[in-house]
């Protein structure tokens, strides 16, 4: 799987962040990118719960950084009801974006909070159904890099708390665009290890 940063915040995906601030999880659909029959939802991140991210794991005298990853639930479900489904309706995501803003309004990424992170994957939803599959949230090369990195040791601040807003790109298999989108709380701290 490759992963690449992008610095790229949509206006769409500040205001479904901002959902996510005042505590209502937001999984919708962006307007305006959905020319497909069948409209989809991220029904579960994280099992629905907040994610806390290590950024620097002490093993014996060294220090280790690893990716933190979530499982995701998508669904689809028929524009118009009473209508058969159809394989046609089978939708396919190949795309899903990452961006990260702060309850305080600080948010220029690498700076106040990690950049935003693009991601292939691969995951088929059938019509009317679900797919799962899991998600790269904060990569290990993010805990190298600022804000994160200047966690470590609590040498500074000693939390970032943030919200994450995900969205998913990818067609149905008539070729029409299908997005899906949804928030999650995630908190970026140098955790006490166990052991």
């Amino acid at each position: 799987m490759r992963l690449f940063w992008t610095r790229a915040v949509s206006a769409g995906s500040l205001g479904l962040a901002l959902a996510g601030l005042i505590g209502l999880g937001s999984c919708t659909t962006p307007s305006g990118e959905n020319t497909s029959a069948v409209q989809a939802f991220i029904s579960s991140l994280n099992g629905n719960q907040p994610l806390n991210s290590d950024v620097r794991i002490t093993t014996g005298s060294a220090d280790d950084v690893k990716d933190d990853k979530v499982n995701v639930t998508v669904r689809t479900q028929q524009k118009a009801s009473g209508t058969a489904p159809s394989t046609l309706y089978t939708v396919v995501f190949t795309q899903a974006t990452i961006t990260y803003t702060r309850p305080d309004g600080f948010n220029k990424p690498g700076v106040d909070v990690p950049f935003p992170l693009t991601e292939a994957i691969a995951v088929t939803v059938p019509p009317n159904g679900t797919g799962a599959f899991t998600l790269t949230m904060v990569t290990h090369q993010a805990k190298l890099e600022s804000p994160l990195r200047n966690l470590w040791y609590q040498s500074g601040e000693l939390e970032i708390s943030t919200t994450a807003t995900i969205q998913l790109f990818g067609e149905d298999l008539a070729g029409n665009k299908v997005t899906a989108a949804g928030s999650m709380t995630v908190f970026f701290a140098d955790f006490a290890d166990n052991g």
